[in-house]
Order: C-alpha cells, then sequence, then structure tokens
C-alpha cells in the first residue's frame, strides 16, 4: 500500500524567486520502494500554476560523503518485514507574476477569502516480493548479490544509474508502479495575507475587522450580494450600479426615520452620502454618466476619451466603502430606536 498527503505549505523565505515549499508524507509498506515524488500545482479554478522541484534542505558534507544509509539489510528472512513507515519529501514551487495574480483574482471569488491550491501529487515506486522497511535498495560491494543496502530517497536520485542493478541479478520479483492524487490544501485568508504575501512579493495588506451586528437592514444587504457577484465577474459598471442602489435605499431609510430638516440627515449622514456629485452618491453614480463626461466633459473640463471609465479599481473600493456605509446607517436607525 502507499499513499501520499500534503503536510504543510509555506512561503520559502530568501527566495529570489517567489516560491512554496511543500512538504508531503508518503506512507509506504514493507515492499515499496519510493523512486521520485513529484506534483504539480493547480490553482481552485483548476489552472495550472507550477511544477515541482526537489528541495533537499540536508547539510551536505564537505567531502561528498553520502548522507542516509540506513544500518539495515535485505534476506529472505520474515522477521525483518516491517508493517509500514512514513518517508518525507519536501517539494518547492516557483511561481510567476501570471499564476500569483491568478491566485489573488480567484481568492477574492472565495467566500473567506482563502487561498484554496490543489495538488496532483505523484509518486513512482517499486513493489517487490519481500519487505524491505524503507527507501530504495542497492548492492553492498564485496557481498552476496542478493544483499541490498537501504539509502534515501535523496540519494537515489543521485545514482539513478544503477537501477539498473534491479533488471539484471537475480532479485524477488518487482514492478515499476505509479500512484497518483489529488488532493486541495485551504490556506485560510489571515494566513495567507500575513505570512504569504509578504515573502511571494505581493506587498501587503491592511486588515479590518467591521463588527457585521444583526444585518437589520436585509434588503440593503441583499443588493450587496448582488454586487459582490457581478465583482467576481468583472463587472465593474454593475458592482458601481448596485452600491449606488445601495446608498439610495440607505439614504431614504435615514430621511424617512429623522426627517429631510434633521441634524443627522443634512450634516451626519449628508456629509458621508454626498448630493448630486459629490460624496458615495456621486461617486458611484458616475457610471451612468460615463457616455455623457466621454462628449460633453465635466464642469468645463474635457478628457481622453481612453481616461473616461470605471475599472475594478474602483468597483472593490466602492464595496468596501458600501459595507462600512450600511453598518454605519444600521448604527445610526437604532439610536432613536
Amino acid at each position: 500500500m502507499i499513499y501520499l498527503s500534503v503536510i504543510s505549505v509555506r512561503a520559502l523565505p530568501d527566495s529570489i524567486l517567489p516560491s512554496l515549499s511543500v512538504a508531503i508524507n508518503v506512507k509506504i509498506d514493507g515492499n515499496t520502494i519510493p523512486i521520485q515524488v513529484s506534483a504539480r500545482l493547480y490553482s481552485e479554478d483548476n489552472k495550472l500554476l507550477s511544477i515541482s522541484q526537489p528541495f533537499i534542505d540536508e547539510p551536505v558534507l564537505p567531502d561528498n560523503q553520502q548522507i542516509g544509509i540506513a544500518n539495515v539489510y535485505i534476506s529472505g528472512d520474515s522477521s525483518l518485514q516491517s508493517e509500514g513507515t512514513v518517508a518525507s519529501y519536501k517539494l518547492v514551487f516557483q511561481l510567476n507574476k501570471e499564476a500569483l495574480d491568478h491566485i489573488e483574482e480567484v481568492r477574492k471569488t472565495n467566500t473567506k477569502k482563502d487561498a484554496i491550491l490543489n495538488f496532483i501529487l505523484s509518486v513512482d515506486f517499486i513493489e517487490i516480493g519481500i519487505d524491505v522497511g524503507h527507501f530504495a535498495l542497492y548492492p553492498i560491494p564485496g557481498t552476496n548479490p542478493n544483499q541490498l543496502a537501504v539509502v534515501t530517497s535523496a540519494m537515489l536520485q543521485a545514482r539513478n544509474n544503477d537501477l539498473h542493478f534491479l533488471m539484471q541479478k537475480n532479485h524477488p520479483s518487482f514492478a515499476l508502479k505509479q500512484f497518483k492524487i489529488k488532493q486541495p490544501y485551504t490556506i485560510p485568508s489571515s494566513d495567507w495575507i500575513n505570512d504569504f504575501v509578504p515573502l511571494l512579493g505581493l506587498g501587503r495588506y491592511f486588515i479590518v475587522e467591521i463588527p457585521e451586528g444583526k444585518h437589520s437592514l436585509g434588503h440593503a444587504w441583499e443588493i450587496l450580494n448582488e454586487a459582490e457577484k457581478a465583482f467576481r465577474q468583472w463587472d465593474a459598471d454593475a458592482v458601481m450600479a448596485k452600491c449606488r442602489e445601495v446608498g439610495q435605499y440607505l439614504d431614504g431609510q435615514i430621511k424617512e426615520k429623522f426627517g429631510e430638516n434633521s441634524f443627522i440627515y443634512s450634516e451626519r449622514w449628508g456629509r458621508i452620502y454626498g448630493r448630486h456629485d459629490k460624496g458615495f452618491s456621486g461617486w458611484t453614480a458616475l457610471v451612468s454618466h460615463i457616455e455623457d463626461i466621454k462628449i460633453k466633459g465635466t464642469g468645463g473640463k474635457n478628457y481622453p476619451e481612453d481616461d473616461v471609465k470605471v475599472t475594478n479599481s474602483d468597483a472593490e473600493a466602492a464595496l468596501f466603502f458600501t459595507k462600512l456605509l450600511i453598518k454605519y446607517c444600521e448604527e445610526l436607525l437604532k439610536e432613536r430606536s
């Protein structure tokens, strides 16, 4: 039996190229010898991001002495059989700018903003008719051809030319096989932002925690959900229009409760929400005036046509401010309830 699992994923420090270091455990039984572990990394929407490279962080001795030869030998004695063991491997995935940008784009569509990575893990292994209880087999010089030493996978990669030994010597029956498995791995949003983003060169994020409250203005949150769906489809115009709709609904709620001439409506709310082309109201209304501004300009100013547009930057900011505005409105409405 053989099985692979991702144990941990971390951003590799001190690396010129943004890279992820992935620890993988391979569970093997006594008659299984892993030869090579590899993997492919995919995004949550199954786009290929990177192909693994082996990563060995063991110390290298100055005299090139090989590391990891186990003091274990093979014979026909069944008492040497093992019930199984776990071999640990490390792989590195280098990520270019396009891959990192795609991870971020897909992450923003995730409800919790987690980074979800999909791994296709693969192990090439030899299955033989007796238990070996370790990683790989090599002949011991000067001994009977059927006496073999057990060595680590790292050494095996360095001595692949010796694999012909298994083909030429009188040896118990064996088969060269491959096992693959798909395994998702979730990096929580807070871990991604704090531990991965800085080391991967994605800049830094600021995290703002907004108490949700009781969502007393359910209709406003429903419209906001529609705006977030539009954002996931990169429809900036629809996002701005939906955020404006939320603002109009909130404005009506404050006006109805406190009155048009109240201090709360005119000053506290009014200075944030704005009127005409000012404040939140004017900003989110911009998308409905784009074509007119392209033709006629505004405020006596004319702009290059390519500059007159709203982008995903506007949409992202509008979503953020709209959430704050809903929460602020809910708090205002409680003041005289």
